[in-house]
């Protein structure tokens, strides 16, 4: 979890096939769930409603291929 105003960094390694030809685009999201639903399931049962997702931020990144 990463709390309020804080950040965290992840580093993703992604294989390449050889043949791979052109430019690769890369896109990240980060989403947002105020609670999970297993915890909405929990407190309120059947009635309880799954949170919804939010887009925080996201990114697109274009990698050339040589």
């Amino acid at each position: 979890m990463i709390p309020a105003r804080g950040s965290e960094t992840e580093t993703v390694r992604v294989p390449v096939p050889g043949d791979a030809a052109g430019p690769i685009v890369i896109r990240a999201r980060l989403l947002y769930r105020s609670v999970p639903p297993r915890v909405v399931r929990e407190v309120l049962g059947a009635r309880g409603s799954v949170p919804e997702i939010v887009v925080m931020a996201e990114a697109d990144a274009e990698v050339r291929v040589e």
